[in-house]
């Protein structure tokens, strides 16, 4: 609580949020009857300041406000209500008397010239108007009687009020039910918007895991997800190259929290395919050739002016690959990783999932180099994780139905979960390894 002259009593009540509807305010706003405003008072320098309840009436919200006598002599000559940020600026006040001014401590303050005798059982009433839907918070309101000034916290409009979470997650959805699964992970970089019942929108960036989060007091939002405006965010890719699997609004209550909000988009893998091979999309990518005589040189140690990596930074590589995305699909044995690479890369799969798998590890090869979409990195980043969800989704039910030894014939092809998938990331993946364009460097 913020220190002012002289609190003398406050009686504790718990908040009451009223709605009801009225025109455009010229005095308090209409309240349900119910509302026992009784406890809802504060003595402040010898008057009753009591809060009549709050009134939305679905475009505006009003605070309202007896001032009462104690049975006193003192007569009041003004009557104050903090303004505070989180409300913006106030639409009127009640009586018309109010004016806005700023205090030297940078308080915004409403304040009526107006008087109240200390024998005034009924006395008279004030109220606040803003626009919007704002919560109820506690704020400082301020009687002056003769040339003293004492303050105390009443109800009022957000200020103090509890901060609740919105959040969720943007993600690639593979099966496209708008579900988020336990391997479909998400983007990064996504704008996410938040937007009041006062039209007031705020901004979050989704994070490496895909997730979004904002602090906001109770109320009704709208989180949203809008190509426009946003060209530096992965908005724009997510319209250029992917299709919604979930609504691009959503409607949240807050009070309490609202999470696990969600945002599915799944790859237009026919435009992607298309615009790597017509150079829309180009890439530096070196293919299989390259990678499997870099590891073989590196374990055999040969000393050719062809080397680009060495053994340390091929060794370096695929460190930071098994912990790029999905730990399932590269975990490398300590001492024996080069060894285990040559494996995936030496043959010529003849199972999808088993080419899928070589084209993937070439891909992430070329990410951690540097190579690869250089001019779409972040395009890049969500292919290479929605590669690993169909290859682990597949190996999974491959596993489940043919046991361990899987993914070496294609007689185990039938088992798997989406093999409509697999054929469109072998091309895509393999495409961002040669370079686009339709270029093979086999």
């Amino acid at each position: 609580m913020r220190s002012y002259p002289k609190i003398l009593w406050a009686m504790a009540g718990l908040l009451v949020l009223v709605s009801c509807s009225h025109d455009q305010p010229t005095g308090p706003g209409d309240l349900n009857a119910e509302f026992d405003k009784s406890d809802h008072q504060v003595l402040i320098n010898n008057y009753i300041v009591q809060f009549d309840g709050r009134s939305f009436d679905g475009e505006t919200t009003t605070f309202n406000y007896t001032v009462i006598g104690d049975g006193h002599e003192d007569r009041m000559n003004q009557f104050r209500l903090e303004l505070p940020g989180c409300a913006g600026e106030p639409i009127s006040g009640y009586p018309a008397t109010a004016r806005v001014i700023e205090d030297a401590d940078g308080v915004q303050w409403m304040k009526w010239p107006e008087r109240v005798y200390g024998d005034d059982s009924e006395g008279k009433q004030f109220a606040v108007t803003y626009a919007g839907d704002v919560p109820e918070g506690m704020i400082l309101s301020g009687v002056k009687v003769g040339a003293q000034f004492e303050y105390g916290d009443v109800p009022g409009a957000c200020a103090g009020a509890v901060a609740y979470t919105i959040s969720g997650t943007v993600f690639t959805d593979l099966d496209g039910d708008g579900e988020l699964d336990f391997e479909e992970l998400g983007i990064a970089g996504v704008v996410v918007e938040l937007e009041n019942a006062g039209e007031e929108v705020t901004t979050a960036l989704t994070d490496a895991q895909g997730i979004y989060s904002f602090d906001a007091t109770a109320g009704d939002y709208t989180l949203r997800i809008s190509y426009d405006g946003y060209p530096e965010a992965f908005n724009a890719q997510l319209q250029a190259s992917f299709d919604a699997t979930t609504a691009l609004e959503i409607p949240v209550s807050v009070g309490p929290d609202a999470t696990g909000n969600a945002f599915g988009f799944m790859p237009r893998t026919e435009d992607i395919i298309e615009d790597l091979e017509s150079g829309d999309l180009t890439s530096t990518g070196e293919g299989r050739i390259f990678w499997k005589q870099q590891v073989r040189w590196a374990i055999v140690g040969v000393d050719n002016p062809n080397v680009v990596h060495d053994r340390d930074e091929l060794e370096a590589f695929l460190e930071e690959i098994q912990t790029l995305y999905l730990t399932e699909i590269f975990q490398f044995t300590p001492g024996n990783e080069l060894e285990e690479v040559w494996e995936i890369l030496r043959p010529i799969p003849h199972a999808p999932i088993d080419k899928l798998r070589q084209e993937l590890l070439i891909t992430e090869l070329n990410e951690v180099s540097g190579r690869g979409m250089v001019d779409d990195p972040g395009l890049q980043d969500v292919l290479i994780a929605w590669g690993e969800a169909v290859w682990v989704d597949n190996q999974e039910a491959a596993r489940a139905a043919g046991g361990l030894d899987v993914g070496n014939g294609e007689e185990h092809d039938v088992s798997l979960a989406t093999p409509e998938l697999i054929p469109p990331a072998i091309d895509i993946f393999t495409l961002i390894n040669t370079g686009g364009g339709g270029g093979v460097d086999e």
